[in-house]
């Protein structure tokens, strides 16, 4: 106990949890061990410190509640049976409340199945006991690695939407006065476009050569209005992709390759929320399609 103290390891006492005081600025990941077996729960934590995390421990499922909702945790390593609570419960309860928290399951061989199910309910791993350390390691790592993807994407998006509506609200007022329609809201913003990666009317010349094919293939009116939005708007979703990667000069690796493709799927996705665009989404999201669907 003594040893772990030292270590700024948190255990559960007769009177709830006792919680040492974070070190200010740290930056390692802070796990929560929850296990009714206290002697395992306690090795598990100190082995997590000793491996550059910080780590606490609670013996019930009620504790580990009372934690998360007043400190900021990164994963929550849990026991499948716990005192008071039915297999999944913590584990449904902790997903609810805190999706951005990476919960990884320890369940004996025999309950294997029941550690597949918690991975289709939201858990990100299970591991079989008795754990090795290096396999808890190796997975918790894993985890918090994914969920940190997973919210630099969500932040990148809210950062993407923030920025569509910063632009559309100069627009707005740039334009308020004009009589301008809103097609012409729309090539100014294929212009905005434009001016990040360098082509200079890109999207207008795309938008008038899509037009002249498309007149002369017989569209209609409403046809040819759909067109000239997703024209202007076709190359929106570049507004996710980084610099270093939209104005590399020299070959993409593979990994650069896919992050370019997902812009029509980013574009389709901006351009399907607003009404009077959505009939032009499906063509900002097939932009990059050839004449025979493959692309």
């Amino acid at each position: 106990m003594d040893c772990a103290a030292r270590e700024g390891i948190q255990f559960s006492d007769s009177n709830g949890v006792r919680r040492l005081p974070a070190a200010k600025g740290s930056k390692k990941p802070t796990i929560l061990v929850v296990d009714d077996e206290v002697a395992s729960g306690q090795v598990l934590s100190v082995t997590l410190k000793l491996a550059g995390f910080r780590s606490s421990f609670v013996s019930s499922g009620e504790q580990a509640l009372g934690i998360l909702a007043g400190s900021h945790l990164d994963a929550v390593l849990s026991d499948l049976k716990m005192p008071g609570f039915s297999e999944l419960e913590l584990l449904t309860r902790i997903r609810r409340d805190y999706p951005s928290l990476a919960f990884l399951l320890l369940v004996g061989r025999n309950d294997a199945p029941i550690g597949a199910q918690a991975i289709k309910d939201g858990a990100d791993d299970y591991l079989l006991k008795p754990v090795e350390a290096k396999d808890v390691l190796r997975n918790l790592r894993r985890a918090l690695d994914r969920k940190r993807v997973e919210q630099e994407a969500l932040e990148l998006q809210q950062r993407l939407e923030q920025l569509v509506f910063e632009r559309t609200a100069q627009l707005t007022s740039a334009l308020q006065n004009a009589d301008e329609s809103y097609e012409n809201t729309l090539l100014a913003l294929g212009a905005a476009l434009d001016l990040r990666d360098g082509r200079t009317d890109h999207s207008r010349r795309v938008c008038e050569y899509a037009l002249e094919i498309a007149r002369r293939m017989g569209c209609s009116e409403v046809q040819l209005k759909s067109l000239s939005q997703s024209a202007l708007l076709h190359d929106i979703g570049t507004s996710a992709i980084p610099d270093s990667i939209l104005s590399k000069r020299g070959k993409l690796t593979p990994e650069e390759c896919n992050t370019m493709r997902g812009h029509v799927q980013i574009g389709y996705d901006l351009v399907s929320r607003i009404p009077f665009l959505r009939d032009a989404a499906d063509l900002v999201l097939s932009h990059h399609e050839r004449y025979d669907g493959t692309g």
